[in-house]
């Protein structure tokens, strides 16, 4: 079998292969939210300091 035929014959496996997975898990018709409810927020207060600053 020669590169011109054995070509097009892996693009269309690639390609069947490619429909079959896709169908499988089919996108949801809406959105899912991503999260109900208040965002828990984390908040690290803490002082700056720089090495450059330390003088001793």
């Amino acid at each position: 079998m020669s590169a011109k035929h054995l070509v097009p014959i892996l693009v269309l496996a690639a390609g069947a292969i490619t429909a079959v997975y896709a169908m499988r898990h089919p996108a949801a018709e809406e959105a899912l939210p991503a999260a109900e409810g208040e965002i828990p927020r984390i908040v690290i207060v803490a002082k700056r300091e720089h090495a450059a600053d330390q003088r001793h």
